[in-house]
């Protein structure tokens, strides 16, 4: 076990004040120490006199001392991730206790939605990670930590931005149009958006519920899947102050290798030897031609560098010919760093976690920057007997500079064009004097987007015991905040080009409160019959602001965004409200026999105003089975068999991403002139649909847990088979009716799978350990039926059998070769030597929209995972793997094959020679066209930018030393540990562009923000 843990751990155990026994006897007084088997102090542990409630626990140096009735009695002693021991003191005053790590840890208590179980009375699928795991990566967002830690969560990055998100699939897509992303649940109430301004360091732990016997308790909003977030909590103990933070340097990895001046130079000598409408360039260079050209006279600078090739003899020498790097220029070496502080403590009445956080992380690309802070207190109040109260507060803040990617904007301007004039400032004309282009870099002076958010999270209960055994619990939560996204640009940005300045004023504000009354009755009936209930009603209410004000003409640039009344030309101004409501009842029964078979039922009603009047509810079910078979007579011998449960469920949940006013139709507006008069008029925009509905997921699932050798080995397989029906999708309308379509509930999509996760114990001994995490999960999704049936919608890229997102285009075959010309001849000079070669699907010597493939799908195919951790004696070591593979991507490489810009370099088709009888001779390249003046574009270009984009990636490494407890203890220290980090060590893959992750089907296609190398220093302290 790691020997950090205990500084992790929170102290789960109530602070057992000594409840003093007085009888006729004399009392005694029983002190000691609590250690590990490795010798390692335990903080926190619980020891009580058995058959009492008096006890202690021990403190931050492990010790212990409280009054036992008798010197005779028996202490029993526990802590998480510990196996319980009763130890008889036999007359012992002082004593030393060992306890040993439970390595089943089948006792743990797990989150699953409104209420918790033991880890060995689950019945669905339900994946856990402790926030432990969580600050292995110094992660910007807790989504982005949870990357590999879930068999059937699937987080890839969308871009590399500072403060960027990422997407998060459980178990696949479930929707064509509605959203896929899960439901987040923070400390019981459901938030608006995701994690991102939430600390890792303030999680306690996060369960996924993955299946519909889980989620179905959240009804039409848990078909994706549901996220529970658990904030960690104030504990009955001394106060503890701890303090985690790190400094890294952030490194841009995986650049593209673009063409340099002078292999410029000769693409665009290349594109004017292939053309057919002028002289064709000679294939010696010569700077009497290069003068010809109007890419390199255009500016004078372009020209003189060409000059600078050639020697006195006119003869071309390449490696002279200086040049500027603008991708490289864009690039720097970024800071990122995070300092987080929290005090924790309480009695056994008052409980308390107060934190604060700090963020910020430069961006590797120049112009991008994020900060962020966020401050937390949660608190947890015994008002007496029968009544706590609690809450948990936090409010967060970011500013981010979202300026445009500058490393995507340069890639097309010429090599031999200057960023800087002779005294070091940007200029201002247009590089090589190009109509098109515009030094990009003054977009870092006269370009602004600033985005703001400030938002408040909190959730807070009542909680009252009731006669007979059943406990009220009231929930509040609110979810509220504005968010501001304002850009300016200036007379010399790019977007205005000389033009004067405009500036868009933008705000979006969300509130989002939920109330939840439940009740709870849990009883063991007897020995052998346990049963619990859990019964909730709930109310949920979101609302949104939106306004927009666009402006040209601005009369001073310095006012940026604030004062845009003063604008010649308000370019418009709009404005928007959604307001909507859910209402619902939920039951739930956990029924436990023998502790070998268990029941879990439940079924939630849920009403929304999203919906048309008498269709407004529907009720989600579920059930789930488990049998611990290990606990049956026949297995109790099997001592290599620890552990083993096999679990069955079934359940329906809905997509509640309905269009707020979908069901009635929307109205759009139009002006027209009336006489002299100005009229606003409003018509019907689309069809309504009264009998609209939410999307419904049903799935089976059939899952094992399993243990051996004392939980050396354990882990968990689950299989799965879901479908989704009544996707909202819009069906086609006769023309007379007034509409082109109108969205109804058509459709279905499966997804069947596999995961498994595999935990091993390799090495347990008392100065070194070894543990090994592998996860492994593959999904199959596919659409089974469209609104016209079981047929193709080619126009969308949806097909019957296929993924929801695929690549659908021509299929590159390499180039045309001189050597084909017999073959040519058959296509009627439709091509030719050099270019592209796509293949024929049908051989009908005509490339048509017939001749297309389904070339790859977005989604991988499979993924994996691995975490290693080594601990020996006061040094900790632990990397992390991750993968993902079978899918695809495209990568726009920018190639401008008529040299005009810039573009990735390739080893393109050219003529290199003639043979001795004046016949041309290529150089047989397959990889890109010949380049071509006469074409801005060639044919199929799109199809040569298709790559398949399976990785394995180092996610992060991490090296750390634990200071030993004899020397922090004279510095009134209770922890302290350093340690170095690297993250994105290195990516394995043969995809060709930025990195493999990035993207998907639409967005992302080409030069992305490279997604940086990282390399911390950190520190964890505790007092």
């Amino acid at each position: 076990m790691q020997k950090g843990k205990y500084f992790y751990l929170l102290l789960l155990s109530i602070v057992m004040h000594a409840s003093i026994a007085t009888s006729a006897y004399s009392q005694h007084t029983v002190s000691g120490i609590v250690k590990d088997i490795a010798g390692e102090l335990i903080i926190g542990a619980n020891i009580v006199e058995e058959g009492t409630n008096t006890g202690t626990v021990s403190d931050v140096d492990g010790h212990f001392s409280f009054t036992v009735s008798d010197s005779y009695v028996s202490l029993h002693i526990s802590f998480i991730g510990y196996q319980s021991l009763i130890y008889p003191l036999n007359g012992q005053t002082k004593i030393t206790i060992e306890l040993r790590e439970d390595l089943q840890s089948l006792d743990e208590v797990v989150v699953v939605g409104y209420g918790t179980v033991r880890k060995r009375d689950l019945t669905g699928a339900v994946a856990s990670v402790k926030g432990d795991k969580l600050k292995e990566t110094a992660s910007f967002s807790t989504t982005e930590a949870l990357q590999g830690r879930a068999a059937g969560v699937n987080v890839m990055r969308t871009n590399a931005t500072p403060g960027g998100s990422s997407s998060v699939r459980i178990r696949g897509n479930r929707s064509l149009k509605a959203t896929n992303e899960p439901l987040y649940v923070v400390d019981g109430i459901p938030i608006v958006v995701g994690l991102n301004e939430m600390s890792a360091s303030d999680i306690e732990s996060i369960e996924i519920l993955k299946d519909a016997s889980a989620t179905a308790i959240y009804g039409s909003r848990g078909a994706n899947g549901v996220i529970l977030i658990t904030t960690k909590k104030g504990r009955s103990s001394k106060t503890q102050i701890d303090y985690n933070g790190y400094y890294g340097i952030q490194q841009a990895t995986r650049t593209i290798d673009m063409m340099n001046g002078a292999e410029w130079v000769e693409l665009v000598r290349e594109a004017n030897r292939a053309t057919t409408r002028t002289t064709p360039y000679p294939l010696v260079p010569t700077l009497e031609w290069d003068r010809r050209i109007g890419y390199f006279t255009a500016d004078p600078n372009v020209i003189g560098k060409i000059e600078m090739g050639y020697d006195e003899n006119g003869n071309w020498h390449p490696e002279r010919v200086p040049y500027t790097d603008w991708m490289d220029e864009a690039l720097r070496l970024a800071p990122i760093q995070n300092h987080e502080i929290s005090v924790r403590g309480g009695s056994d009445n008052i409980k308390m976690l107060a934190s604060a956080t700090y963020f910020n992380q430069d961006g590797v690309v120049k112009g991008q920057d994020y900060s962020r802070y966020s401050i937390r207190v949660n608190f947890d109040w015994v008002l007496n007997d029968r009544v706590t109260i609690g809450g948990n507060t936090q409010f967060s803040h970011f500013d981010r500079n979202a300026g445009n990617n500058l490393y995507h904007d340069v890639r097309g301007i010429y090599p031999l064009a200057d960023i800087y004039d002779e005294n070091g400032n940007y200029i201002t004309e247009r590089p090589g004097n190009d109509p098109q282009l515009w030094n990009q870099f003054l977009n870092l002076d006269h370009r602004k987007r600033e985005q703001k958010k400030d938002r408040f999270v909190g959730s807070y209960y009542l909680e009252a015991k009731l006669p007979l055994d059943i406990t009220f619990r009231s929930n509040v939560g609110l979810d509220t905040g504005p968010y501001y996204d304002n850009e300016f640009y200036g007379a010399l940005s790019s977007d205005r080009s000389g033009s004067p300045a405009r500036a868009i004023n933008r705000t979006d504000t969300r509130r989002m409160y939920t109330w939840e009354n439940l009740l709870f009755y849990n009883k063991q009936l007897n020995p052998d019959n346990h049963i619990g209930l859990t019964f909730l009603q709930s109310i949920q209410e979101e609302t949104q602001e939106t306004n927009e004000i666009k402006v040209r003409e601005l009369p001073y640039e310095n006012q940026l965004w604030y004062n845009v009344g003063s604008a010649q030309d308000i370019e418009s101004v709009g404005s928007n409200y959604i307001r909507w409501r859910l209402a619902s009842f939920m039951g739930r029964i956990n029924y436990n026999y023998k502790d070998k078979y268990l029941l879990t039922m439940s079924a939630r009603y849920d009403g929304s105003s999203r919906l048309a009047p008498d269709h407004k509810w529907v009720l989600f079910p579920s059930v789930a089975l488990a049998w611990r078979i290990n606990e049956e007579s026949f297995l109790k011998e099997a001592e290599v068999l620890s552990n083993l449960k096999l679990r069955l469920g079934y359940g329906v949940t809905g997509n509640t991403a309905i269009d707020p006013y979908k069901t009635q139709g929307s109205l759009e507006y139009g002006r027209y002139m009336y006489g002299s008069q100005g009229v606003l008029s409003f018509y019907q925009k689309e069809m309504p649909n009264p009998y609209l509905s939410w999307e419904k997921t049903g799935q089976w699932n059939l899952g094992i847990d399993f243990g051996f050798f004392d939980g050396r080995i354990s882990g968990v397989i689950d299989v799965y088979i879901q479908e989704t029906k009544d996707l909202l999708m819009e069906r086609q309308l006769p023309i007379v009716s007034g509409f082109p379509n109108v969205v109804s509930n058509i459709g279905k999509i499966k997804n069947r799978g596999l995961e498994i996760t595999l935990n091993t114990i390799n090495v347990d001994r008392k100065d070194f350990k070894w543990n090994t995490d592998i996860i492994f999960a593959t999904n199959k999704e596919e659409i089974s039926e469209l609104y016209n049936g079981k047929v193709d919608d080619v126009g969308n890229k949806w097909f019957i059998g296929k993924p929801i997102r695929v690549f659908y285009d021509y299929k590159a075959d390499g180039i045309w070769q001189l050597e084909d010309q017999a073959e040519l001849e058959k296509w009627g000079g439709a091509f030719k030597p050099g270019d592209i070669k796509v293949v024929d699907r049908n051989n009908d010597y005509n490339i048509t929209s017939e001749d297309r493939f389904i070339l790859g799908q977005v989604e991988p195919k499979f993924t994996l995972s691995m975490s290693n951790y080594f601990n020996f004696k006061n040094v900790d070591f632990n990397f992390f793997l991750n993968g993902a593979f079978g899918q695809m991507r495209a990568f726009d490489r920018n190639w401008s094959f008529n040299g005009r810009y810039n573009g990735a370099k390739v080893n393109y088709w050219r003529i290199i020679g003639e043979d001795e009888n004046g016949n041309p001779i290529s150089n047989k390249s397959n990889e890109a066209p010949r380049p071509n003046s006469d074409f801005e574009n060639p044919n199929y270009i799109w199809s040569l930018y298709y790559s398949k984009s399976s990785y394995l990636r180092i996610g992060q490494a991490t090296l750390g030393y634990t200071v030993p407890a004899s020397v922090t203890k004279r510095l009134g220290i209770s922890n302290l540990r350093i340690y170095g980090t690297v993250q994105n060590l290195h990516v394995f893959t043969n995809f060709p562009g930025i990195d493999p992750e990035l993207g998907n089907d639409t967005d992302n296609r080409g030069y992305n923000e490279p997604v940086p190398r990282t390399y911390l220093v950190g520190l964890n302290l505790s007092f």
